[in-house]
């Protein structure tokens, strides 16, 4: 403080205002959060009031979600998976049809017109990520594949599943060779599916956060 002014960082501007949008609450555990400790998933409490845990936002920030609302709309709001198992469930009726495929294509072979839910992963060289995608009712025919760039999805596919028919589960396995950011897409065959629960689920194994975040953390203990 000089001359009677106060003078705030760049960083304490920021937080301020994500604050004053309403994003989350402003008891929000999250909040300040690096994101490998984000990404340990701490409870904490949605600007709604809803019970939730910590998850990192699109490689930026770290955010508290409810367990029902991970599964994002849009790229720019994905959450990260790291290493580990994962099991969640979204409502389709609350997405919409931000990414397609068109037919034909290298991608599932086939259109994709859905409501699409979205996560992401960084994986090391080697990595590897598996997911299943499994309708919990009828008349949803499933669409599963993983890109590099949400923006260009037909050319940048890397992976992509519709192998089963309406109901089905259909599964994903990708092991990157050279290491990124994958956006792991959940979409749907025809353009108006019936609205109902989502279940997705797999593992990851070789994840950019848990490799650095050990690292880190060895670095610390040689000054304890």
């Amino acid at each position: 403080m000089r001359s009677g002014k106060i003078w705030l960082t760049a960083a304490t501007v920021a937080m301020l205002l994500f604050l004053a949008v309403g994003t989350v609450d402003a008891q929000d555990e999250c909040i300040g959060l690096n994101r490998w400790d984000c990404n340990q998933h701490p409870a904490c409490e949605t600007f709604h009031g809803d019970p939730g845990y910590c998850y990192y936002v699109y490689h930026s920030f770290c955010e508290c979600r409810a367990l029902y609302g991970v599964v994002a709309d849009i790229c720019s709001e994905a959450v990260e998976l790291i290493d580990g198992p994962f099991d969640l469930e979204y409502d389709c009726g609350l997405m919409a049809n931000d990414y397609a495929l068109t037919y034909p294509n290298d991608c599932t072979g086939y259109s994709s017109n859905g409501p699409d839910g979205i996560m992401y992963v960084e994986l090391e060289p080697g990595g590897m990520v598996e997911v299943h995608m499994q309708p919990l009712g009828t008349g949803y025919d499933s669409s599963l594949y993983i890109v590099t760039d949400c923006a260009d999805p037909m050319g940048t596919c890397v992976a992509g599943a519709d192998d089963t028919y309406s109901g089905d589960e259909e599964t994903l396995t990708f092991e990157s060779a050279g290491g990124g950011i994958y956006y792991i897409i959940f979409d749907a065959y025809t353009s108006t599916p019936t609205a109902q629960s989502i279940r997705v689920w797999g593992d990851v194994a070789g994840s950019m956060t848990t490799v650095n975040s050990m690292t880190w953390g060895a670095i610390k203990a040689i000054y304890r």
